[in-house]
């Protein structure tokens, strides 16, 4: 999928009104991610992840950590969105990365998470029992 079809797809699952919002909610989603995560660990998820995916990625500072209601609360602030709607629509793009990535990059993300990060993170992964 190019940029837009991405977008698209996440205005389409999450219900969002824009692209615009997806766009922030992809990127405060997967910034906030990375300061969850050991740099190799998000290094390697996004040399597995299309552009729009891993962009994101880099560009985040690290290793800060939050817990659950941490991440989001800044996922909601970095994108602008209620934290309901910024937490369904986190939700929907864990769901892409879950599609895009290899299974040993994400299960190296996952268990370097914080048991509540898993619960949000794992959601992404449509009922795959983990």
């Amino acid at each position: 999928m190019d940029y837009e079809q991405t977008l698209d797809e996440i205005v389409r699952r999450s219900g969002l009104r824009t692209r615009t919002d997806a766009d922030r909610v992809v990127r405060a989603t997967l910034r906030t991610l990375a300061c969850c995560a050991p740099g190799d660990l998000v290094a390697a998820l996004a040399a597995e992840l299309p552009p729009v995916l891993a962009e994101p990625l880099s560009d985040a500072p690290r290793r800060t950590g939050v817990d659950l209601c941490g991440f989001i609360q800044r996922v909601s602030q970095l994108s602008e969105l209620e934290i309901p709607q910024s937490t369904y629509a986190a939700r929907v793009v864990f769901e892409l990365v879950h599609e895009s990535a290899g299974p040993g990059a994400l299960a190296a993300v996952r268990l370097s998470l914080g048991h509540d990060l898993r619960v949000l993170f794992d959601a992404g992964a449509r009922g795959a029992g983990r």
